[in-house]
């Protein structure tokens, strides 16, 4: 499939106005990549986000291991968060490069390279990666809190590369799947907003290869919600997009309040005592006058984040859940069953 140059360098783009000294610090803008490896389950979060501006925001880089490949009957999470201080020259436009200690991140239209050493936690991640189609924006046309947000998807990645924990060494290669998105805005952490997120990869050993996006934004406690989109890739094409009321989310969730595991950083000792329920898993149906689809996610692991707002004394929960996840579609008179894996993300 040829890709779109101009559509791949313009989700990628820089969109906080990092040469103006005077606009306004509310500014976000991160890059995700999920990686999946569907022969055993392992599944990882790289992210780099960028808050504020160059002298007065930060360049925080977290990566987020589920580990399926142990001897218990428990799967293992690894992971680290870094900041830095956001200084002038650390990130630039064209192609875009964020560079921090012990950390690269270089996209260049569908091309990326993602690099980070933490020698802390005894983790190194180094892979490439090429867009394998064409991305999807979704532009800032809808509030979010007091401020707006955008985001673009890239639901295919062909990636290479290497992960190291410590002295174990994990090959990345063509059995892994990737996908990719960019979101950026302003708005305040703290403030009651939030989003409920997931991509799925299934696979058979017939039939086509399905990878399916969520997005709908809404507050914490999910009693206001906006409009879901979801998208349903086959074969890394763009197949069905279902909308709004067609889509119908369930959440299931443990009734007892536990201490969920948060991944290292500034803010986590702040709230070790805080206790949650935590979800036991999601089931979604869609259907339209011709097509129809189910869901359901098995929640595996859960580990929050915990992010502080640059301007108030605000803070925002982001809870990181992944699992297996079995899917059944009917695409134009079609049957589809298949089971894979899901990396999940919702605000509480």
């Amino acid at each position: 499939m040829k890709r779109s140059e101009h559509l791949l360098y313009l989700m990628e783009d820089v969109r906080i106005p990092m040469h103006d000294p005077h606009a306004p610090i509310d500014w976000k803008q991160w890059y995700h990549f999920v990686l999946i490896h569907p022969p055993t389950g392992f599944r990882l979060l790289a992210n780099v986000s960028l808050s504020g501006i160059p002298g007065n925001g930060q360049v925080i880089v977290t990566v987020l291991i589920v580990d399926p490949a142990t001897d218990s009957q428990s799967e293992k999470t690894y992971g680290f968060c870094n900041d830095w201080e956001w200084e002038t020259g650390m990130v630039k436009r064209v192609p875009i490069r964020t560079e921090a200690p012990g950390f690269r991140c270089v996209i260049d239209g569908g091309n990326s390279i993602f690099e980070v050493e933490d020698k802390n936690s005894l983790i190194k991640l180094k892979f490439s990666g090429k867009a394998k189609t064409d991305p999807v924006l979704i532009p800032e046309f809808s509030p979010f809190g007091s401020g707006f947000i955008g985001w673009g998807l890239l639901p295919s990645v062909e990636i290479s590369g290497m992960l190291e924990i410590g002295n174990r060494q994990i090959q990345i290669d063509s059995d892994w799947y990737c996908y990719h998105d960019q979101n950026y805005g302003r708005f305040h952490w703290g403030e009651d907003l939030g989003w409920i997120w997931f991509v799925i990869n299934s696979r058979s050993d017939s039939g086509p290869e399905l990878s399916l996006v969520l997005h709908r934004g809404n507050n914490r406690n999910q009693t206001n919600c906006g409009a879901p989109h979801l998208f349903i890739y086959e074969d890394n094409k763009l197949r069905k997009m279902f909308m709004g009321n067609a889509i119908r989310l369930t959440w299931h969730w443990n009734t007892i309040p536990t201490h969920p595991p948060r991944l290292p950083g500034v803010m986590a000792p702040l709230f070790s005592d805080k206790t949650q329920c935590q979800p036991l898993g999601m089931e979604l149906y869609a259907e339209d006058e011709k097509d129809s689809i189910s869901l359901f996610l098995e929640s595996t692991s859960l580990t929050e984040l915990i992010l502080a707002d640059n301007q108030q004394r605000q803070y925002t929960f982001i809870e990181e859940m992944t699992g297996k996840a079995t899917v059944e579609a009917h695409l134009s008179d079609q049957l589809h069953q298949k089971s894979g894996y899901f990396y999940a993300e919702f605000v509480q």
